[in-house]
């Protein structure tokens, strides 16, 4: 592993130029000879030691760690942020193709393509959530309870409440936890910086998903249709509780419009799926009608809306940290229209 320092013979300061370190894992002759830095190695370390994250932090508070995007490069760069975390650097992660270190990178793509990945490395946060969105299914609440315990130990090393206030706020935006009982979890998880976050007892399902379920396993053709159209036509059920149970229900009935109980017993359903279905067909609370059933579409294209309405904030936020003025321009107009159907 190598803590990568700006070079002693440039300037200490260069006016609009950020000063950067970097922590890099691989062989780096060319970015010595090429890049203009100097390389401190640390021979067989697997993070950095604290005193040198101390002295890097006498240069520059801005981070980027290079290393492998194998599993054990990618558990080599947690625990490195874990450090960095706690000495609050800002940080950003580059992991490059499959088989490249930085030095062999350089000498294969050249410097240029080297100061582009490094300067299109993701923030580290966003780096973790994009492991915790590929470990984890996070459509179902299980799996965005097993992502946010994940995300957690590292979000709890912030030392800034507001920063971590913040970061709260864009993780559950980006796992996409709707559910206002999991962002209360989450929340005073947070603030009590807690290590883990306790699963549900059950699924959160929402009314209109309960309704939409109903309707698209009843008897009467219309019903089923109209749900099925809308939800199809509008991929409505994206993001749902419910999505792993709607899916198939949608697509088998794309079809096979008349199906019978027999055919939804035999749809790719996992155990806890199948037995949620029975539960929500067992509790009817009321007749189901044409209206309801519009109510309850009604009410997932609202939640379709305002998970889009998160999504754009959090996607202004990073367009204005970039200085990227044509996605700025085109994300404010898409949230200008997102509020005033809200609204509507």
């Amino acid at each position: 592993d190598h803590v990568v320092e700006q070079h002693p013979d440039l300037p200490a300061h260069v006016p609009g130029m950020i000063p950067m370190g970097m922590v890099a894992k691989g062989y780096l002759d060319d970015l010595r000879k090429t890049a203009g830095v100097a390389v401190q190695t640390q021979q067989e370390q697997q993070t950095i030691p604290k005193a040198q994250a101390r002295l890097l932090g006498r240069y520059s508070k801005n981070v980027i760690v290079n290393f492998d995007p194998d599993a054990a490069g990618a558990a080599a760069a947690e625990r490195s942020l874990a450090l960095l975390v706690s000495e609050d650097f800002r940080i950003k992660v580059l992991t490059l193709e499959s088989g490249f270190d930085p030095d062999l990178y350089i000498r294969r793509q050249g410097k240029p393509a080297y100061a582009a990945a490094l300067k299109s490395a993701p923030d580290y946060f966003d780096y973790l959530i994009a492991r915790a969105q590929a470990q984890f299914r996070v459509n179902t609440a299980d799996g965005k309870v097993q992502a946010v315990n994940f995300l957690l130990p590292h979000l709890q090393r912030v030392n800034n409440n507001i920063k971590r206030d913040e970061l709260s706020g864009e993780m559950a935006q980006k796992l996409g936890i709707d559910s206002a009982l999991l962002r209360r979890e989450l929340k005073h998880a947070v603030s009590t910086r807690a290590a883990s976050m306790k699963p549900s007892a059950a699924p959160i399902v929402s009314e209109a998903e309960k309704i939409l379920l109903r309707a698209l396993t009843s008897i009467d053709a219309e019903l089923r249709t109209r749900a099925r159209a809308a939800l199809a036509a509008e991929n409505l059920h994206q993001g749902l509780e419910t999505e792993s149970i709607l899916r198939p229900l949608i697509d088998a009935q794309s079809q096979n419009d008349d199906m019978s109980l027999h055919d939804i017993s035999s749809l790719p359903l996992g155990d806890g799926e199948r037995d949620l279905l029975a539960r929500i067909l067992m509790n009817e609370t009321e007749d189901l009608t044409p209206a309801l059933v519009d109510r309850a579409l009604n009410a997932v294209r609202r939640q379709q809306l305002e998970r889009r309405q998160r999504a754009l904030k959090s996607q202004i936020a990073e367009a204005e940290r970039q200085h990227d003025q044509a996605s700025l321009t085109r994300l404010l107009q898409e949230k200008i229209n997102v509020d005033r159907a809200l609204a509507g």
